[in-house]
């Protein structure tokens, strides 16, 4: 082929992926601190996650982070795998509500006493379990539909406590220390990551952890 031949192409190719990632961008929606949500704004989040429990999604994204586990876990798969579910998660939250996005925790923020946070407050996703079902908060009472039908549990490591998370200050030793992603990831997944998992307890300390919003 001539040089101006694939020149064309390749202009021809550049602007279709330009087009592409510009339609791609008509919809945009911004993750924010869930502790920063007004009332209305959690209720819209609230409201996708009501309506994708009703359809089987919790269920169905439960299944999938159970089968996969060994795979996305212990190994560098884990942070581009996890990434992918969240946002096919969120684009599933969209289909009911275009302005849909999933809120961060700041976990940092709370890691000195994580019992005591608001977001696991009757405002946001609720606190411990009572006999390990979770009461309050936006998935209060729901029963679980995977790996059997049970209440969406939760059971703080020390009892109406939770033992201290990872720091701020280790966190970014761990970001100072190492620049390759290897060794990142296996400071944070059995650092942080794991502290918050079985803190919490109950669903989250399982292969099934989506079950809760936490997640």
């Amino acid at each position: 082929m001539k040089l101006g031949g694939i020149l064309g192409c390749f202009a021809a190719c550049l602007f279709l992926g330009l087009t592409e990632a510009q339609s791609g961008c008509s919809n945009v929606v911004v993750r924010r601190d869930i502790a920063s949500l007004s009332p209305q704004e959690w209720g819209r989040v609230a409201n996708v996650l009501q309506r994708m429990k009703q359809d089987g999604w919790f269920e169905y994204y439960a299944n999938i982070h159970n089968r996969e586990f060994s795979n996305i876990h212990g190994n560098d798969n884990f942070f581009p795998w996890h990434r992918r579910f969240l946002r096919d998660f969120e684009e599933v939250g969209q289909r009911y509500d275009k302005g849909f996005a999933v809120p961060y925790w700041d976990e940092l923020r709370d890691s000195h006493n994580p019992a005591s946070s608001v977001v696991l407050s009757s405002r946001f996703i609720g606190g411990n379990g009572f006999g390990s079902c979770v009461k309050d908060g936006v998935q209060g009472s729901w029963t679980m539909g995977f790996p059997n039908n049970h209440c969406l549990a939760r059971s703080f490591d020390r009892g109406s406590q939770m033992q201290p998370w990872y720091g701020p200050e280790y966190i970014f030793s761990v970001m100072q220390r190492y620049n390759d992603m290897h060794n990142f990831r296996e400071h944070i997944e059995y650092s942080l990551h794991g502290s918050v998992h079985l803190g919490m307890g109950g669903d989250m300390s399982t292969f099934w952890s989506t079950n809760d919003f936490a997640f």
